[in-house]
């Protein structure tokens, strides 16, 4: 007898099932209801494989929007890439308008809800770049400026609801494919980079006619 093999979608959803069935305390509507709205995500993203991370943070997002924030809470910290981010993902799934484009750079780690002690709330996001992926063919400097432009561009919109007040950390600025291509022996170097990330988001400010732009600091 020949077994079907399962599709890659029939894997995401048996292991959807499985994590909202071990929520305790989840009726079978509330199930219902975040299986549909997820099922419908996938679909329109056309998304027929999925992470166990991605489905982790798709479920505490369906949570959230129900009001349960201590089963979303639970669910973020099941998994170690979500532990430290658990309550930064439960303060920012309210203001992101726009998921499903950022989706693919949650999903690899480029675009992280950030927290600071100093920042009194303020909105934070981390751009990190040790997990930006770029071409073999685009590694020299004027293409890696142009994917940091178009992500820019990309992510802005996460200061949408403060109207671009806030800080956009940025991550990794020794990683391998700016120092291959980039003099990082010269101490002006990072400003320079630094100084190119600004320009950019002061052009975004001005499009969506913001009064303020997110603050840049280097962790």
């Amino acid at each position: 007898m020949k077994v079907k093999p399962c599709s890659s979608m029939e894997i995401w959803q048996s292991s959807l099932s499985d994590i909202l069935k071990s929520i305790e305390g989840i009726s079978l509507n509330e199930v219902a209801d975040i299986s549909a709205g997820i099922s419908m995500f996938c679909s329109e993203n056309n998304l027929t494989a999925v992470k166990h991370t991605d489905l982790l943070l798709l479920v505490a997002k369906g949570l959230s929007g129900i009001g349960r924030l201590e089963e979303a809470k639970a669910i973020l910290k099941n998994e170690d890439s979500n532990i430290h981010f658990t309550d930064s993902w439960l303060n920012s799934f309210d203001y992101i308008d726009n998921f499903s484009s950022l989706f693919p750079f949650f999903s690899r780690g480029v675009v992280l809800p950030g927290n600071w002690s100093g920042l009194q709330e303020e909105c934070m996001w981390v751009l990190d770049l040790n997990r930006l992926v770029i071409a073999e063919e685009e590694l020299h400097e004027m293409m890696v400026y142009q994917s940091i432009q178009v992500l820019l561009k990309q992510i802005i919109i996460l200061w949408g609801s403060s109207s671009g007040k806030g800080v956009l950390a940025i991550r990794g600025l020794s990683c391998w494919s700016l120092t291959k291509l980039l003099d990082t022996s010269n101490k002006e170097w990072s400003n320079n980079f630094i100084k190119y990330i600004e320009d950019v988001l002061d052009k975004e400010v001005k499009v969506y006619g913001w009064m303020d732009r997110p603050n840049i600091i280097l962790l």
